[in-house]
């Protein structure tokens, strides 16, 4: 028998690394020559820490003969961060009700968390605004505004939960909800267009897993999420199965074509122009100002 390695990259944060975790999982499970998965997800921009074994129960040692399970190549790491159909996500629910456990004091950390600023029904948003680059255009804050507020109507609930690293974006969020927006004013935030896990400002970096990996939970426990293209967001929907949700950015153009595909002889800059000029027409025409 033997062993599936799975190793961190560099170039990606949290969620991203979670969910090749949870692919070499369900590679595990259709191949019987491996017997078990080892998570060893060292990764330079998190101090070279294991970020698996920081937040979450390790899986066996692997045997002498292990093989390198590189974190990417999996069948549902290509699926995430896009639109996931309801059979993926009750396959990922499977995956992680088997194979994640939260370590005990990370979980009675985020309980405390959750008493004390998730104590009432809420809705929730994860709005990403700082490596928004990766993807394609920001997000117009106005969808965001409109999914919540229809929301917050239809099912008589108030209260906003608001899941960022983008300080700009939560002083917009304070200015239109007031008192009814719920956020963690202790979590660290950003401006510019650096993610928060790859800022070089930002040096306490379990912190920073800790605080992402919360978000995540309390998008997790909302009554009702308006999501956006991310892996945070993806990850809510699959540690909550029964989450309602709706995408925010289905009318977003993202830039999700591998690179060797895309069109180089017009160069970044006219691409880019591009871009912004297709997103403003669709704003204009499903009328966010």
């Amino acid at each position: 028998m033997r062993s599936l390695i799975v190793n961190g990259r560099n170039e990606v944060g949290l969620f991203s690394h979670f969910f090749s975790s949870i692919g070499a999982c369900d590679y595990l499970e259709k191949n019987p020559e491996y017997d078990n998965v080892y998570f060893d997800l060292r990764v330079d921009i998190y101090d070279n820490m294991n970020i698996w074994e920081f937040l979450f129960e390790q899986g066996k040692l692997p045997d002498p003969k292990a093989e390198n399970f590189r974190s990417g190549f999996t069948d549902f790491n290509y699926k995430i961060g896009c639109f996931l159909s309801e059979e993926d996500r009750n396959s990922i629910y499977r995956l992680i009700q088997k194979y994640v456990v939260i370590k005990k004091d990370i979980r009675a950390e985020y309980d405390e968390l959750a008493r004390t600023y998730a104590d009432r029904p809420y809705v929730a948003v994860h709005r990403r605004a700082t490596d928004h680059y990766m993807h394609g255009e920001i997000v117009d804050v106005q969808h965001f505004f409109r999914a919540l507020d229809d929301a917050r109507q239809r099912l008589g609930i108030p209260h906003v939960y608001l899941a960022t690293d983008d300080l700009v974006t939560l002083e917009q969020f304070k200015e239109h909800y007031g008192s009814d927006l719920i956020y963690i004013p202790h979590f660290v935030r950003v401006t510019g267009d650096k993610g928060i896990h790859a800022h070089p400002q930002i040096t306490d970096k379990k912190r920073v897993l800790k605080e992402a990996l919360f978000e995540g939970l309390l998008l997790a426990g909302a009554s009702y999420l308006v999501k956006t293209y991310s892996n945070l967001s993806m990850f809510a929907i699959c540690m909550n199965r029964d989450l309602p949700y709706v995408d925010v950015d289905k009318h977003v153009y993202y830039d999700v074509v591998p690179s060797r595909f895309r069109l180089p002889h017009l160069g970044w800059g006219i691409r880019r122009n591009f871009r912004k000029f297709r997103q403003k027409l669709v704003d204009y025409i499903i009328g966010v100002k």
